[in-house]
């Protein structure tokens, strides 16, 4: 039987991160990658392979309105597992959406839209877990959600529920790991107060006496 074989491979994407970026008014985008790749295919990788290729594609860089329905599928993948799992009838503000797409195509040129799904989980996935963990959000709800205050690179999302009743769940940095300080999360926080401050005031207390 007849097959055929599609092959990927994200020869040149350093490069064609680093030019395309020095592309110069007037320059077909799309030329300027396929030249690249084309280059770079030829020093990596020996030509009795690439002869037996019969058509090598390369795909432009996504642009925003592609992002945009990306992170929409992504969140509405969440969105239809949690009316599915738990009940729960949510909604996502453009906002929240724009921002799922800002921060998950930063390096779009390098890693296309992979850590997309990344920020689709920061953002919604475990805000909406807070919320089931706080008891705020149970079985039959109904929501909004939407990005909520925004400071650098630090931010909340907002639950709403149709009663009118909501509250902030903090957001995990995204640069969060080894030497970083990552955003506190909601349970870090008893109205309003700082549970690490609150118990460190203790202990010196306790070591007063």
């Amino acid at each position: 039987k007849n097959s055929i074989l599609v092959m990927t491979s994200n020869v040149g994407s350093m490069r064609i991160q680093d030019e395309t970026k020095n592309l110069k008014e007037g320059e077909d985008l799309y030329t300027k990658l396929l030249g690249i790749v084309k280059e770079e295919l030829e020093a990596g990788v020996k030509p009795e392979f690439l002869n037996r290729l019969d058509e090598i594609v390369v795909f432009s860089p996504l642009e925003t309105d592609d992002l945009t329905e990306i992170a929409k599928k992504l969140l509405n993948e969440t969105l239809e597992r949690a009316k599915a799992e738990r009940d729960l009838n949510l909604e996502v503000t453009p906002a929240l959406v724009a921002r799922v797409r800002d921060e998950g195509s930063v390096q779009a040129a390098q890693f296309g839209a992979r850590p997309m799904r990344r920020a689709a989980q920061r953002f919604l996935e475990d805000s909406i877990s807070d919320a089931l963990v706080q008891g705020f959000l149970t079985p039959g709800d109904s929501a909004s959600i939407d990005l909520g205050a925004v400071k650098g690179d630090q931010c909340t999302v907002t639950i709403k529920r149709d009663d009118g009743e909501s509250i902030e769940v903090a957001i995990e940095d995204a640069s969060s790991g080894i030497g970083s300080t990552p955003v506190p999360s909601s349970a870090d926080f008893v109205n309003g107060e700082d549970l690490e401050t609150e118990t460190q005031t203790e202990t010196q207390t306790q070591a007063s006496k």
